[in-house]
């Protein structure tokens, strides 16, 4: 359950009126009151009404949401930031303990007035206060205005200084045409774009998700210092090509040469990527579970024929790799076998809305050095296809006799004629004996 903003908070409150089993049922429920919406129209007074709510989750981690309404804070023209609600900074400051905290926020400057309204209130607290014990922080910027960011403060006056000793971090960068906006008629270019977070905040982190569409891999400087984050989300917000153009700049050429380590990142998610050649700057050999979600265009040939094996082999992750899930991308069967092989340890392989250009799985020959039988597999997904099912190569699957037993879960985006011939073509395949798989189909709706 997410959190309620004063509305849904109501119902939950009306509910608890109908009768005293209805209230009890609501009381003992501490999953309620754990989560709360603050919004900038919210008031001073809500505060008491607000704290008592949270205290009834009684000891499950608690979380405060922040948004505002509108996409533009008119600040700078004097009025009152959104960003330092008095009911919010409040409740950060004299509200019970807070394990969870998301921040919206128009622009830089709102985010710098809220560090000030914060500060002020260290001033006047001898006493922890609840932003102080925060372990996870969640910041958005979300401003449909220019708001540059080429030009910013020196590391000592970054405006990631006043963060407290969070595990977990995510932040969501403004759009690169509002951050680097063109004003000098030149392509607008977010190459150049930082984070100055500070060393020791990162160093603490167990988990980090970071999302924007720069340009660049000066953002990936950060990664250097996380060497404790366990699960690494990179949410690439549709950019096709962020690192085009980076071959000849001598910090991406060191990373090629030389890639991050990550020594205990095990879960590795990219998000809405145009490309995974960020994976030639990182190398992962705790993972276990990486997850590639693309931008739904056909994706580079060299992702799958090259960037991706060669992550899996500078990561030594081929033998220990359980879990793999790629979604939204046209790709040649091909170069998809090439990743797949010798993965031994998989065990949970997942293939979400997935466009195969020609066959998956072929026979292979003896000491073919590419042979994706996938051993160890327990559950198969193919989910959202839109392809003739035959481009699987279903019947090459025999292979795995003797093999982890598995379940191949299948699902179509569209019924299409040849539905029930294929439903009964799998299942005349599958129930061969000793075939190790039994077959579930999802049908079209």
């Amino acid at each position: 359950m997410g959190a309620l903003d004063k509305y849904e908070r109501q119902v939950v409150s009306d509910l608890g009126l109908v009768c005293k089993g209805w209230r009890d049922a609501t009381l003992y429920t501490h999953r309620l009151w754990c989560a709360i919406t603050i919004s900038s129209t919210d008031r001073l007074s809500g505060h008491q009404k607000a704290t008592k709510w949270l205290e009834r989750s009684r000891s499950m981690p608690k979380t405060i949401e922040y948004h505002s309404l509108w996409n533009r804070c008119e600040c700078s023209g004097r009025q009152m930031c959104h960003s330092t609600n008095p009911l919010l900074i409040k409740l950060l400051s004299e509200g019970p303990l807070l394990h969870h905290f998301e921040l919206q926020v128009a622009r830089r400057e709102c985010f710098k007035n809220w560090i000030a309204a914060m500060g002020a209130t260290k001033k006047t607290h001898s006493f922890p206060r609840p932003w102080d014990s925060l372990r996870s922080f969640e910041l958005t910027f979300d401003n449909e205005e220019h708001d540059r960011w080429d030009q910013l403060e020196e590391p000592a006056q970054s405006i990631f200084n006043i963060l407290p000793p969070v595990t977990s971090l995510s932040i969501h960068l403004p759009p690169a045409d509002n951050a680097f906006p063109n004003l000098s008629g030149t392509e607008t270019d977010s190459r150049y774009g930082v984070l100055d977070i500070p060393r020791d905040l990162l160093i603490g982190l167990t988990t980090l998700t970071l999302s924007c569409d720069w340009k660049g891999t000066r953002l990936l400087a950060i990664l250097q210092h996380c060497t404790n984050v366990e699960t690494l989300s990179l949410d690439f917000n549709l950019q096709r090509f962020p690192f085009m153009h980076e071959h000849d700049y001598p910090f991406s050429k060191a990373l090629a040469n030389c890639p991050i380590l990550l020594p205990k990142t095990h879960t590795l998610r990219l998000s809405q990527a145009g490309t995974a050649e960020v994976l030639k700057y990182l190398q992962a050999p705790a993972l276990t579970h990486l997850h590639l979600e693309f931008s739904g265009s056909e994706i580079q040939i060299t992702d799958f024929e090259n960037t991706i094996p060669r992550f899996l082999r500078v990561s030594r992750a081929t033998g220990s790799l359980l879990t793999l899930h790629i979604s939204n991308a046209s790709i040649s069967g091909a170069h998809l076998r090439r990743s797949l092989s010798g993965l031994r340890s998989l065990k949970l392989l997942s293939l979400d809305h997935i466009e195969l250009r020609d066959t998956l799985f072929i026979r292979s020959a003896p000491g073919d050095a590419i042979h994706p039988h996938l051993p160890s597999v327990e559950h198969f997904k193919l989910l959202e296809l839109n392809s003739d099912y035959k481009s699987i190569g279903v019947a090459c699957l025999d292979e795995r006799r003797g093999c982890t037993p598995c379940i191949m879960t299948v699902s179509f985006q569209k019924k299409h004629s040849d539905y029930e011939y294929i439903q009964h073509y799998a299942s005349l395949f599958l129930w061969k004996e000793n075939a190790s798989i039994t077959l579930l189909t999802i049908p079209p709706i």
